[in-house]
């Protein structure tokens, strides 16, 4: 009672390709995995059943696929006879789908881990904080991870999170902290209006937000802020608030590569500030582009 060595090595490139398909990014993952386990239940009988016929083929019986399988089996033992040389049953064969499964997911979960601890690709680390005390001591590690500068009385001027799930506790702290005037949110995710509370509580200079899932509303809370400078790259920033955002008065400088404007957008830009065409420096780059 065996599985045959071409099975194995089917199921192991399966396995491979799973793999594969779990670590490339897409929220459609899982659904991929699924149909990829799909495939694997039919590809494997199906490469059985032509393996029987095969074989029974070669053995000089009938060319009839059907009548090989079915003058294989041995209805009593609770085997499924194949052919001339398969033989296998179905406990087994689930057995090998599960072999394969566990193998591929805990390999993809081990790659992850990895990633996880060495930094490499994204973090999506779920922060469970109990206390404003245990706010303040996430805030202090942020500090001397991401290069943040103190002022005189050892609170914060600038913020900087990467790769990061923004709590609520923690943008309460932030807000309680008023000499803070630079804010950098990069490549992370904010829950609704947690931009607009810092924005009302704080005096802000620098704003980067790159790469995180902020929209026109979370724009629209910024257009009060004296801002010198506005990093917007990659993010779902419409070109009519980019425009907004530029003519600001206090701003400087502007990037926003990545969020589709065109040559008019710029246009609009130059006319409602003429004084500062170092704003559009990356905009023009991402219009060339």
């Amino acid at each position: 009672m065996e599985i045959t060595k071409y099975t194995i090595m089917l199921q192991t490139a399966l396995c491979m390709l799973a793999v594969v398909v779990s670590r490339r990014p897409g929220q459609d993952k899982l659904l991929k995995l699924a149909l990829l386990y799909v495939f694997n239940a039919i590809a494997v009988p199906v490469y059985i059943y032509f393996e029987a016929k095969r074989d029974y083929q070669e053995s000089g019986h009938s060319a009839d696929a059907q009548s090989a399988v079915s003058c294989g089996c041995d209805s009593g033992g609770g085997d499924i006879m194949v052919g001339c040389s398969l033989n296998i049953t179905w406990g087994k064969l689930l057995l090998s789908y599960l072999f394969v499964f566990v193998f591929g997911m805990m390999f993809t979960l081990g790659i992850k881990l990895q990633q996880s601890q060495y930094g490499y690709g994204p973090v999506k680390a779920k922060v469970q904080m109990s206390s404003k005390s245990d706010v303040q001591k996430v805030l202090d590690r942020y500090i001397n991870q991401n290069k943040i500068s103190p002022s005189g009385s050892g609170t914060p001027r600038e913020i900087s999170l990467f790769q990061f799930i923004v709590p609520d506790e923690l943008v309460d702290v932030i807000a309680q902290s008023p000499t803070v005037t630079s804010l950098e949110i990069v490549d992370s995710i904010l829950k609704k209006d947690q931009l607009k509370v810092l924005a009302d509580a704080l005096e802000l200079r620098l704003v980067k937000l790159s790469g995180s899932n902020v929209t026109d509303q979370d724009a629209e809370a910024l257009l009060n802020e004296p801002m010198s400078a506005v990093i917007i790259d990659n993010t779902s920033i419409s070109p009519e608030y980019v425009i907004k955002l530029a003519g600001l008065s206090s701003v400087r400088y502007m990037s926003a590569a990545g969020l589709g404007v065109t040559l008019d957008d710029l246009q609009l830009i130059v006319e409602k500030s003429r004084k500062f065409i170092s704003k559009l420096n990356r905009c023009v780059s991402s219009v060339v582009k």
